[in-house]
């Protein structure tokens, strides 16, 4: 902007008309309810997905082992045949 206005600067009342759009612009941005709908959409998509995966942890946690468990127990009983 510098290079455009070098040679013709704003005058006084371009520069109040030029703050107060830009101060709006800012105030309109931080009140957005759009922004604070979406932030509050994510947190409860992410809290909802937190305790789903909770859920699924402790109620599966233990049949991995479980299969793990009888898995490795035919395996070292297929060895011990073997040697």
């Amino acid at each position: 902007m510098r290079a455009v206005f070098k040679n013709q600067p704003l005058s006084d009342d371009e520069t109040f008309a030029l703050a107060a759009m830009l101060g709006e612009a800012t105030d309109a941005r931080r009140s957005s309810p759009t922004s604070s709908g979406t932030r509050r959409f994510v947190a409860i998509a992410l809290g909802l997905a937190l305790a789903v995966f909770a859920t699924m942890a402790a109620v599966w946690g233990r049949r991995m082992t479980g299969v793990r468990r009888s898995m490795v127990a035919a395996a070292r009983a297929r060895v011990g045949d073997q040697s």
